[in-house]
């Protein structure tokens, strides 16, 4: 949810918009904030949006269905 928050984000203009952050890589659809910060529905504890991805290693090859 896209809301009004001090630590870690500072954002103070929270939109009350509700989506999947993963689907837009962290940019809210309501007012197009890009959030750097994301909590855990789980646990509650924040952690950098961008360490929520995956990244493959390039191997240099190209892939092959």
């Amino acid at each position: 949810m896209c809301s009004s928050v001090d630590d870690p984000e500072h954002y103070r203009s929270g939109c009350g918009t509700v989506w999947n952050t993963f689907r837009t890589r962290g940019e809210c659809p309501g007012c197009q904030h890009v959030w750097t910060w994301t909590s855990c529905l789980a646990c509650g504890e924040w952690s950098r949006h961008d360490d929520w991805y995956v990244t493959e290693p390039d191997d240099g090859e190209a892939s092959h269905p």
